[in-house]
């Protein structure tokens, strides 16, 4: 008797609720914890449930465990002293996003740092652990409305468009809600403001290692929607501090990394934005002379993988980078 081969198994809608992703993982301060997370699929609700797990490095001292509850948790960050972890609540689609606090080390309650109405995009915990800097979208209360009271589609006034780029695909308006840098308390006690203001996106923050400055990427010239250059900045959280302007324009710079010492700031740049696509290249700027060095020229490479948004890190005096292959 012949045996029949059994019919292969193909996929079928409800398998999307067995694909289980990770993502966004963290290494806490000692080396020994791994803070990441899982998305699942819920098919009841039609939507996606995130939760931040936490993992040994040592398999041997436990497995993965869920570390938030069953909702829709991102950014894990973990604090200098490893004793608590910081990351984003937010719940599927535009509603409001929390940043939270919870203790790693020892049981205890998360505190809610701050509410904000729209997603948020960076999180980072100063190195001194008593301030928190993030990233996210300011809307004008004008056109938008009030946060918790926001303003429909159909009544909002009309808008006047200056500037060539105005919207986003997957973002909607960008030019009257900017993303801006914002700084924190880390134990909430007053609500969040902004070191970056003006009508002009910034993103890719990084702190100073004294605690006292951020670093951030941002076109706040006049042309900057038409020779798509954008600069490194710097800016101190004191409440009368103005951002300070590090490079000449022309370029498009990304993602800035200080070194330990507080001299220099690594980044990626892109010298001529309006002949992409080129090489990114990785490059040191010497904070007191303003010197630059492209240290990759001699690389034929693209460095900053697309989509991986991972500063260069410093070890000692030497970079770790991305890189095609």
């Amino acid at each position: 008797m012949t045996k029949t081969a059994s019919a292969p198994a193909f996929m079928v809608p409800e398998d999307i609720a067995r694909i289980r992703q990770v993502g966004e993982p963290q290494v806490s301060p000692a080396g020994t914890v791994i803070a990441f997370t899982v998305r699942d699929a819920d098919l009841k609700s039609n939507t996606y449930r995130r939760q931040i797990w936490l993992a040994p490095v040592d398999a041997t001292d436990g497995e993965a465990q869920p570390f938030t509850g069953d909702g829709c948790e991102s950014l894990p960050r973990w604090s200098p002293d490893g004793r608590r972890l910081a990351f984003v609540s937010a719940p599927p689609g535009d509603g409001p996003s929390q940043i939270c606090v919870l203790p790693v080390a020892a049981a205890g309650e998360r505190i809610v740092v701050c509410t904000w109405p729209g997603p948020v995009t960076e999180l980072s915990w100063s190195p001194d652990g008593s301030w928190l800097a993030f990233v996210a979208r300011d809307a004008d209360a004008g056109q938008y409305g009030q946060p918790g009271q926001p303003r429909a589609g159909k009544d909002m006034q009309p808008r006047r468009v200056i500037r060539l780029i105005y919207r986003l695909n997957a973002a909607g308006w960008t030019f009257d809600r900017p993303n801006r840098v914002f700084v924190v308390p880390a134990d909430g006690s007053s609500a969040p403001r902004t070191v970056t203001p003006g009508p002009f996106q910034a993103e890719g923050l990084a702190w100073s290692p004294d605690s006292s400055k951020i670093a951030f990427t941002s076109a706040r010239h006049d042309a900057w929607d038409l020779d798509l250059a954008n600069d490194l900045w710097v800016v101190g959280i004191a409440a009368e501090s103005e951002p300070e302007r590090l490079t000449d324009g022309g370029s498009g710079y990304s993602l800035p990394s200080w070194s330990p010492d507080g001299r220099r700031l690594a980044y990626y740049v892109s010298g001529t934005p309006l002949e992409r696509p080129r090489h990114r290249q990785v490059g040191v700027l010497d904070l007191r002379s303003r010197q630059q060095q492209v240290l990759t020229a001699n690389l034929d490479r693209n460095c900053q993988l697309l989509g991986q948004l991972v500063s260069p890190s410093w070890t000692g005096d030497h970079l770790l980078f991305l890189a095609d292959r």
